[in-house]
């Protein structure tokens, strides 16, 4: 039990000192120059009020009635997102809950 523990807590140091490697910008860390330079006319545009209001049924705009359809039946179909995410929620926390022991039987023979 103490070799786990040990090479536990080897592999914790090498994981938190090893992440942030790459992430180092140094004292010699200098802002790249146009990373993307958006030229004036793109910035101070003036938007056509036409094109910001976008209809809540926009693929009727191709004309397909294969789309049509598909859209209608994915409409009456759809599952309340609200009710997967409190699933998905719901599951994440049962999850926990049941790894919530390991931890503990882990660190039961550990002392400082």
């Amino acid at each position: 039990m103490k070799k786990l523990l040990i090479i536990f807590h080897i592999s914790i140091i090498l994981t938190t000192t090893s992440c942030g490697v790459g992430f180092r910008s140094g004292p010699n860390y200098s802002r790249p120059k146009n990373i993307a330079a958006m030229p004036d006319s793109f910035r101070n545009a003036n938007v056509d009020p036409e094109y910001t209001n976008i209809s809540r049924e926009w693929w009727k705009a191709f004309g397909d009635t294969k789309l049509d359809s598909l859209v209608n039946k994915a409409v009456q179909n759809n599952l309340n997102i609200e009710k997967a995410t409190a699933s998905v929620m719901e599951f994440q926390a049962r999850n926990t809950q049941a790894r919530a022991g390991w931890l503990q039987d882990l660190l039961s023979g550990y002392s400082l």
